[in-house]
């Protein structure tokens, strides 16, 4: 009986199609009735056996588990954990008989007896096969997907699945009311879903009528599907699972449509906190990187998504409790992976939560921006009612948003209200990113928030909203409140600003309360938030004031509202001082917070702080008296020193401190109090602000003056530092108190004192006295020291300690340049009142050493040494004794200290230690080794210290005046000009000389106008003759590596000194001028200026004009010639000047170096003819025998390498040969000259000089002493492996001339490969001495062709397996294996496993390009050549998808190789563009690659910036080639010509057919809006000036179908487009058969649809009045040059900026002869030089117009039409003397004018202008030394 077909039973909607019943099956009953184990699987018969059983549950479930286990085997074959034996075959063979074809009519079927069973087990309700069938199915699928040649059946049973039997299958068991039923076809649906990667997930969507049917009743169901003890997994997890793949595998239409689902969606998110941590772990990922971060969604699509109440969800999880551990450990939990998300969501634009506002304005306040002038009067130009009716609105919005502000991000606003910042951290963090990244909502928080109090309660709570407050408020200030291009006319309404200042909760009352709270923590957080609280009031009433003063006068009222509001918020004064008064003074944290609210308070709001009564000067005596009398930890003294800051400051506010009385509690008056705590606190105490508030009194009182570099307080201070035994006692401080008091009383006298000695002083000279600033507490204090003397209360011993304090006071002074001639009379005086004990010996040592300039010995005795480890500071006035000497073993000390301990540094102390060093460079009583030693030790002190400065000084104030005292004229600038250095001074000359150099290193990075002074110190140094003196050598040493501080005119004047010196003297170059004028010429090279012709002849031709200086100097001439690069140098000399050269020339080292230059180029010179030639020759061979006589070898290997190399050229396969024109008899005399010195040669064979000429000899004279070489060869070990003697081998085994020496040559090529395996393989990383190994060898394959014979595949194999695996990032390792590729070995190695490692390699250097260009050089040629050694068989699928991976898509050299194997692969290339492609994306700045491969599909990501970068330099065709047979030294001879800008542009090849696949892609993928403004339009457009006629027309095409494409999609603008590109089409199709269209003209047309696609841009009414002009444009002419250059603007204001636009067009498309031709015939240039003209020109515009001027040179012939055609040398001439300099491109001008004269048809243009044109040229150019 025939089976009936399945057809008839199979739809379950024919009730009368049920099938007959079969007869019993006997073997049923003997069957037991238990589970039965699964059989082993051995032949597809077997299973098809299995499966067989459809009427049979027990017998199918049996099958079904069978084929389970066999799967299971399957996927752990693949997964390595079994040999694969025979597994995959038979599932192969049971695939193939399960096909089906299609039979009645009928669809086919694919496994069709389970799809029968399945259909039998829904008719008769049996639930386990329901369960059963979907499972394996899933599980078969899921081992499809992961095996590729097996995917091909999964599409069939894809296929199968989704046919309409199957679908009701699946949607019967989708809304089943059992769990074992739901969850398998759910998980089947997921691997449909999933199945190799996506690619049938579209069915899925399309039959989502029954896929996803239940699916949200689905995903509530969260009953256990397994027993306890097992894994538990529920139908939610499953239908989770589901939805996620979709929402990863489908495309953006479809996902978007999934997040509009509502019961789904609300399903998904309504149960998430029962989910399992990694089922809510993978919806958070996944909905991130698949949906939310796709480009492709809309936004739309993701706010649907992230409502409030999803939001809300998600925030639930911060409380995640998840299940007990179960041993599983994720890499992130929960709460921070929900953490994540939310910050990501909420905080980054388009991501569907997040909408820009304007800060602090809310929607509808009617803001605008303004940038006018203001008038003289200060109207700031707006309208007096204008202003009247701002005001108002400003009033009235000032009253309106007390309850309720309007905001634009809705969502966050309703989100986070329900968010609970101050019980989770997390919480905490994510609001305050809200806040940051949306500040409107900060308001209207807090507003809204009203029902939470911060009434004072020490609890959790309270503590966690305090922070939460303090970090809202530390937020940072919004620049221009909110708005993006500068300052509105109207301040933000008050209410919101205050919100962000002191938020609501923070009321007067509350904050009361709080400080009045006997908990000091309470009391403490309050403190602290008004603080930063008036901090940011203070940085928002910065910004008021800028806008006052930018914009509106309502930006000052504003302030003032905000003031008041503030007010009212904030609590009042005297509260705050209570508070202060109250704290116990050990309390020093919380004194010194309540010291800084009452400080803010007197800074910002003064008049309300004036008005309380608070006594500062009972706090500064308690802390001064608290801070002397303590012995606390250091953080409570620095904690101390911030609050006597704070104190200070609110005293300076005070009117009526009185900083001179002394208080009851202190024994010193409070400035005098201050200043002893300045001397005696430690260095790392924070005295910065305390110190610069004193300084603020004494200077405002005239205590101390202030005008000198350094400041006049740190000399007292500084002479107040215990140094050595020495340590000012109690007297000094009261009577140094007493007499500030005292001037303090009588300021007027002790001027007038002053003034009267200097009158006194002008007297006696009878001419100018130099009135420099004297501290006037000086007059003082020499006034009362007589009664100090007198006193009878003073011992004996305070009176000196006190002399010796103000002597040393008044030598610092002296220091710091205060007037010298007043403090020698000062000094007189204290003499004369002295007596004639200790203090009389005091002063009277300071008034010798005055009139010395204040000498400092040196001390040397090391019994006192201990003295100086007694250091109290940094200081270097710690370091000079009471007794004005120095301790050198101080020095070292206090240099190792500014290195270790912090401290401040001052200008004090440079001036001090300076004064230190020159005061010992011209001393007679030291001696010149101590004093070089001391100076050398200032020096380095010095250093550190500018080193310091430079690290802590923030506005640039200090390092400033250390540059202007390093260029002052004191001693400083003539530094290096010391023309009559004695002997004994030498050392510490030198010393001082080096010292100076490194600190004008250290505070200059370049030329700056300060440092002229050195530059004529330089100049003056070195034009003093003295060629005997050793010092020049010194200096030439500094000026080299001080040379970039000097300025070009003066290393200009040195270099023509130097030269017209030298040779008008008669005698030559000196010694002096050959260090001095290579560091000149190197200099000017690099400035790009030059010395004039004429000193360049000087320089060259005089020298070998005269016998000794050639021998003297001819290693510098020689050098000038050979490195310089002025060939026309050579070219210079004259028949006359050679002859002589040649009669001159004798055997110096120096002659030889010259001839070396000149002999070569000898041919090429003018005028040398035969004889002269012979003649040369002649005295060459003369020369020769000479060296030869003299015993110098060396001398005499030069002379015939200098032959050889000017007699016989290298060639690429037969080595060196002779030139065509060298004589029989001149060979025969270079044989001669080589068979002397061949057994020299032989010796040295190692040295590179000799090696080079032994491998020219080999191949130039055949047989020479060759079994000798060949023996000394394979004597050698070759450890050491040098490019002259491998290229010696290969020159051997090249002209092998036996068998003998072929064995050994192979033999030594054998023995280097195995070495340098071995040291490859042994080594990770290569060391310098094997990266030259590597280097060495490979420059040696180079460039002649190796023989094959003489090496062993085998070991090349092994060694470029190495190199490959171990070394493919390497520079030198990489040449060598591509030099061993270049070669014919190549087609003996194993290219295609080489290959696939190469491209498959993670390390491979084409895919990062931090590493070095070189190694990709070598890589992509290497990658090329083995790729073209075979490409027919390795034109395969994998080989071209590793390829697009590393490409760049870029015109560079290495894409040029990966193009060309592109394009051996074009039909495979063009398959995967067209069917793997699912995503086309923009990339930001940091990416370049155009492929990228994700799951199995190809990404293709365009960079805006590199086609707008195509687009301007078009054409950018590339220059550099790829077709497989290059060798190596010409690929990178043409990398080494290809311009950075190639790289960086892409190439048509790989472009061209992304983006056309983009166009035609059947998903709809193309957005015209992302192609037009990102370029891609643009890019298809410039193809239509392409230089290839297929490129051309491919543009064409393309653009065809894109406005096929345009018309009929919903873009907004496409009516110009269309336009546009057909006009451009219709233009391009009658002519680019023959012709390209011209650049300017697409350029246009690239960036006109630019214009179009913004119909705000200024040239759109423009560009569209063009368009309608017609449909064919002109050829011949730019369009809109006229519209636009000359006539006015379609929108106001708008001119400049459509010239601006039509300035870049022209700068873009002059690219060829034909575009300098339409310029030309149009008038353009005359045009723009017109332009060029106008005064209301910005700057800007005109170097725009320069810059196509310059660009014009470019082109040949460019720069002889400027001259001839358009008059651009004429029109610079007269644009130089009508602005005279006062143009800013003036230089320019000039430089043009060169460039234009120097790239001309020099011959037609003198013709043309009867020669004055080089003449006018020149003198443009000697007007600026260009």
């Amino acid at each position: 009986m025939a089976k009936r077909s399945y057809g008839e039973f199979a739809d379950n909607t024919k009730a009368e199609a049920q099938p007959p019943k079969r007869k019993k099956d006997e073997r049923r009953e003997k069957q037991p009735s238990g589970p039965v184990a699964a059989e082993t699987i051995t032949s597809s018969r077997q299973l098809q056996h299995l499966l067989s059983h459809s009427s049979d549950p027990a017998l199918l479930r049996h099958g079904i588990q069978s084929l389970r286990g066999f799967l299971e085997s399957i996927d752990a074959t693949a997964a390595g954990e079994s040999e694969p034996a025979k597994l995959r075959p038979i599932l192969r063979e049971y695939l193939e008989s399960q096909k089906a074809c299609h039979e009645d009519g009928e669809e086919s079927v694919y496994m069709a007896d389970l799809m029968q069973a399945w259909a039998l087990a829904s008719q008769s309700n049996n639930n386990s096969l329901l369960s059963a069938i979907p499972s394996v199915l899933a599980r078969l699928l899921r081992t499809l997907s992961c095996i590729d040649e097996f995917r091909p059946h999964g599409v069939y049973l894809c296929k199968t699945l989704f046919q309409p039997a199957r679908l009701k299958l699946i949607a019967r068991n989708l809304t089943a009311n059992n769990e074992y039923v739901i969850s398998p076809s759910l998980r089947l649906l997921t691997e449909v879903v999933s199945f190799n990667a996506g690619s049938q997930a579209k069915l899925v969507n399309t039959h989502r009528e029954f896929t996803f049917k239940g699916l949200g009743r689905n995903l509530n169901w969260t009953s256990v599907l397994k027993p306890a003890g097992a894994k538990q997994e529920t139908v939610r997890t499953t239908a989770s699972r589901f939805l996620l793949a979709n929402f990863k595998f489908q495309n953006a239409r479809v996902k978007s449509d999934l997040a509009g689902q509502r019961d789904i969606i609300s399903a998904l998110f309504k149960t998430i906190q029962e989910d399992p941590p990694d089922i809510i772990i993978s919806i958070l990922n996944v909905l991130k990187q698949e949906f939310l971060l796709d480009k492709e969604v809309q936004r739309s699509a993701k706010s649907r998504l992230l409502t409030p109440w999803t939001l809300g969800r998600l925030a639930a999880l911060y409380n995640y409790v998840g299940p007990a551990d179960d041993g599983n450990t994720m890499e992130k939990s929960v709460e921070t992976t929900i953490h994540d998300f939310l910050l990501l969501v909420c905080t980054t634009p388009g991501l569907g939560v997040l909408l820009p506002d304007l800060g602090w304005y809310p929607p509808g306040s009617g803001i605008r921006h303004t940038e006018v002038d203001k008038d003289p009067e200060g109207s700031q130009g707006v309208g007096f009612l204008e202003h009247i009716g701002l005001e108002l609105d400003h009033l009235e919005e000032s009253n309106k948003y007390h309850e309720k502000i309007p905001v634009r991000n809705s969502t966050l606003s309703t989100f986070i209200q329900g968010l609970r910042p101050y019980a989770n951290i997390l919480q905490s963090q994510l609001l305050l990113a809200i806040f940051n990244a949306a500040p409107e909502l900060v308001a209207d928080y807090y507003i809204l928030k009203r029902s939470f109090s911060f009434e004072p309660k020490l609890t959790s709570t309270w503590i966690g909203y305090s922070a939460f407050l303090f970090s809202t408020i530390q937020l940072p200030i919004l620049e221009y409140c909110g708005l993006r291009e500068g300052f509105s006319n109207r301040p933000p309404p008050i209410p919101i600003v205050i919100e962000s200042i002191l938020p609501q909760p923070l009321n007067q009352k509350v904050l009361t309360k709080c400080l009045n709270q006997k908990t000091k923590l309470i009391k403490f957080f309050s403190v602290r938030l008004l603080c930063v609280a008036f901090q940011k009031l203070g940085a928002v009433l910065d910004t008021f004031s800028r806008a006052s003063t930018q914009v509106s006068a309502l930006w000052k009222q504003a302030s003032s509202k905000l003031l008041q509001e503030f007010c009212r918020r904030c609590p009042k004064m005297k509260d705050v001082i209570t508070v202060f008064r109250s704290t116990a003074e050990e309390d020093v944290l919380q004194r010194e917070a309540v010291a800084r609210l009452l400080a803010v308070y007197y800074r910002l709001i003064p008049d309300i702080a004036l008005n309380e009564r608070f006594d500062v000067s009972i706090a500064l005596a308690n802390i001064l008296g608290g801070i002397e009398a303590s012995s606390d930890t250091a953080e409570d003294l620095g904690m101390q020193m911030l609050e006597l800051e704070h104190l200070l400051f609110i005293a300076q506010c005070s009117p009526n401190i009185r900083w001179w009385n002394k208080p009851e509690s202190l024994p010193l008056s409070a400035f005098t109090s201050i200043l002893k705590l300045l001397v005696r606190a430690p260095a790392t105490a924070p005295l910065k602000q305390i110190k610069a508030l004193v300084q603020s009194v004494v200077y405002r009182t005239r205590h101390l003056q202030g005008e000198t570099p350094a400041l006049s307080l740190d000399a007292l201070v500084n002479s107040l530092h215990p140094v050595g035994c020495w340590e000012p006692s109690d007297a000094v401080f009261e009577f140094l108190d007493n007499s500030i008091l005292r001037y303090a009383r009588k300021s007027t006298k002790y001027y007038d004192d002053f003034t009267s000695i200097l009158f006194e002083e002008h007297g006696k000279s009878n001419g100018e006295v130099e009135v420099q600033p004297l501290s006037l507490l000086l007059m003082t204090l020499v006034e009362q020291w007589p009664f100090l003397y007198a006193s009878k209360t003073v011992t004996e011993s305070d009176k000196e300690n006190v002399a010796r304090w103000l002597a040393r006071y008044m030598a610092f002074s002296f220091v710091i340049k205060e007037n010298p001639t007043v403090l020698r009379t000062l000094c007189g005086r204290l003499v004369n009142k002295a007596g004639s004990g200790e203090c009389h010996q005091n002063f009277q040592t300071l008034d010798t050493r005055f009139h010395h300039g204040l000498s400092i010995d040196i001390l040397l005795d090391p019994q006192i040494d201990h003295a100086g480890n007694n250091l109290s500071g940094t200081n270097v006035s710690t370091i000079i004794n009471t007794d004005w000497q120095v301790r050198m073993s101080c020095l070292d000390l206090l240099s190792s200290k500014l290195q270790d301990v912090q401290g401040e540094a001052t200008i004090f102390d440079i001036l001090l230690a300076w004064h230190v060093a020159l005061d010992n460079l011209r001393k007679d009583s030291v001696s010149d080794r101590i004093a070089s030693s001391l100076i050398e030790k200032v020096m380095h002190i010095i250093e550190r210290i500018v080193l310091r400065l430079r690290r802590t000084d923030t506005d640039g104030h200090s390092m400033s005046k250390v540059q202007k005292l390093l260029c002052s004229s004191d001693g400083l600038k003539g530094i290096f000009f010391c023309p009559d250095v004695n002997k004994k001074f030498r050392k510490r000359t030198i010393s001082t000389q080096k010292g100076y150099a490194r600190l004008l290193q250290l505070a200059f990075d370049n030329y700056q106008p300060d440092l002229e002074g050195v530059s004529d110190s330089f100049v003056a140094g070195f034009r003093h003759r003295n060629t005997k003196d050793r010092q020049w050598h010194h200096l030439t040493t500094l000026l080299e590596s001080l040379i970039h501080l000097v300025s070009p005119d003066a290393v200009l004047l040195m270099a023509r000194t130097t030269i017209d010196e030298d040779f008008e003297s008669g005698e030559g170059l000196s010694d002096k001028s050959a260090m001095l004028l290579p560091i000149c010429l190197k200099k000017l090279l690099v400035n790009s200026d030059a010395l004039p012709e004429a000193n360049w002849r000087r320089l060259v031709c005089l020298p070998i004009r005269q016998k000794t200086t050639l021998d003297t100097n001819g290693s510098l001439i020689g050098c000038i010639l050979e490195n310089v690069g002025r060939e026309g140098a050579v070219r210079m000399l004259t028949s006359d000047d050679i002859r002589t050269l040649f009669r001159n020339v004798s055997h110096g080292h120096g002659s030889t170096k010259v001839l070396r230059s000149v002999y070569s180029r000898l041919p090429d010179l003018p005028g040398q003819n035969q004889g002269a030639m012979g003649t040369y020759d002649s005295r060459m061979n003369k020369l020769f025998r000479q060296l030869l006589e003299d015993g110098r070898a060396d001398d005499a290997i030069d002379i015939l390498e200098m032959r050889l190399a000017a007699s016989a050229t290298p060639n690429s396969e037969k080595g060196w040969q002779w030139k065509d024109d060298i004589t029989r008899s001149k060979i025969l005399e270079a044989q001669a000259q080589y068979t002397k010195l061949q057994d020299t040669l032989l010796e040295g064979f190692k040295d590179g000089k000799r090696c080079c000429l032994l491998e020219i000899g080999v191949y130039l004279f055949k047989g020479a002493h060759r079994s000798k070489l060949v023996d000394l060869l394979d004597s050698y070990t070759w450890h050491i492996v040098t490019t002259p003697l491998f290229r010696l081998l290969l020159a051997l085994g090249r002209t092998v001339a036996s068998a003998r020496e072929q064995e050994i040559l192979k033999r030594l090529f054998s023995r280097i490969c195995v070495n340098t395996t071995k040291d490859l393989s042994i080594n990770d990383r290569l060391s310098d001495q094997l990266s030259d190994l590597c280097a060495n060898i490979g420059r040696g394959f180079s460039p002649n062709p190796v023989p094959k014979t003489l090496f062993d595949p085998v070991l090349l194999n092994a060694l470029l397996e190495v190199i490959f695996r171990k070394h493919i990032d390497g520079t030198h390792s990489t040449l060598l294996a591509a030099s061993i590729v270049a070669t014919d070995i190549v087609e003996d190695v194993d290219f295609r496993k080489f290959l696939q490692i190469i491209l498959s390699h993670p390390r491979n250097p084409l895919r990062d390009h931090s590493i070095t260009s070189r190694s990709r050089l070598n890589i992509s040629y290497i990658t090329g050549r083995l790729f073209h050694a075979s490409p027919a068989s390795q034109a395969n699928l994998t080989t071209i998808q590793q390829v697009l991976v590393l490409t760049r898509g870029s015109n560079g050299v290495e894409d040029s190789v990966l193009e060309s194997i592109s394009a051996a692969c074009a039909q495979t290339n063009r398959k995967i563009l067209s069917n793997r492609t699912t995503s086309y994306s923009f990339l930001g700045e940091g990416e370049d690659r155009l492929f990228r491969y994700v799951n199995g599909k190809l990404h293709i990501s365009i960079s805006p910036r590199r086609l707008a970068l195509t687009i301007s330099h078009y054409p950018t065709d590339r220059p550099c080639r790829f077709h497989g047979g290059e060798q190596l030294e010409d690929f990178l001879t043409d990398a080494g010509n290809v311009d950075n800008i190639h790289s960086d542009t892409y190439s048509h090849f790989f472009l061209y057919n992304a983006i056309a696949d983009w166009i035609h892609h059947e998903d709809d993928l193309f957005d015209f809006h992302e192609a037009i403004e990102s370029g891609c339009v643009g890019f298809i457009v410039m193809g239509l000036c392409s230089t290839d006629l297929n490129g051309r027309k491919n543009a064409l095409r393309i653009l065809e179908a894109l406005v096929a494409k345009l018309l009929i999609s919903r873009y907004p603008e496409k009516g110009g487009a269309v336009l546009l590109i057909r006009a451009l089409a219709h233009t391009a199709k009658g002519v680019i058969d023959k012709n390209r269209i011209p650049t300017p003209l697409a350029i246009f047309a690239a960036r006109a649809l630019l214009v179009q696609s913004d119909p705000l841009h200024c040239l759109y009414p423009k560009v569209n009045e063009f368009l309608l002009l017609g449909p064919v444009w002109d050829l011949g002419k730019v369009p809109l040059f006229h519209t636009t250059l000359l006539q006015g603007p379609t929108v106001d204001d708008c001119h400049y900026q459509e010239v601006s636009w039509m300035l870049e067009n022209l700068a873009s498309g002059l690219r060829t002869v034909e575009d300098l031709n339409m310029y030309r015939r149009n008038h353009y240039f005359e045009h723009l030089c017109s332009l060029y003209w106008s005064p209301y020109l910005s700057g800007s515009l005109k170097t725009k117009i320069l810059d196509i001027l310059s660009a014009t040179t470019e082109i040949e012939g460019g720069s002889t039409t400027l001259i001839t055609r358009a008059g651009v040398m004429d029109w610079i001439a007269v644009q130089l003397h009508t602005t005279k300099g006062g143009d800013g491109n003036d230089v320019t001008l000039r430089r043009l004018a060169k460039r234009l004269y120097q790239t001309c048809n020099r011959e037609h243009v003198d013709a043309w202008s009867t020669g004055s044109m080089a003449t006018r040229v020149q003198m443009m150019i000697e007007q600026t030394g260009i």
